[in-house]
């Protein structure tokens, strides 16, 4: 339900920092269907990645490695498999 004529740091399960740049994206049983893109890569400043319990599918994206600030990965209940 997210429009995008607001900014994503105001969607709902979105947390950014002082600087516009998103930092937790929590949204754990929200109805997410798709794969996670290899772009997830770009978020440089990520720490929460909490997408569990969704129709989430495919291989882990090689990119998520590049995620150096992530303290968190709640994969759980998706379809997806592969290696960090």
């Amino acid at each position: 339900d997210a429009d995008p004529n607001i900014s994503v740091c105001k969607w709902k399960g979105i947390v950014c920092d002082q600087e516009l740049r998103v930092t937790e994206i929590i949204l754990p049983a929200s109805k997410l269907k798709g794969t996670i893109p290899e772009s997830i890569g770009k978020l440089d400043q990520l720490t929460k990645l909490q997408i569990s319990s969704n129709n989430i599918y495919g291989t882990i994206p090689a990119k998520i490695g590049d995620l150096k600030n992530l303290k968190e990965l709640g994969l759980g209940f998706t379809q997806m498999n592969g290696t960090v």
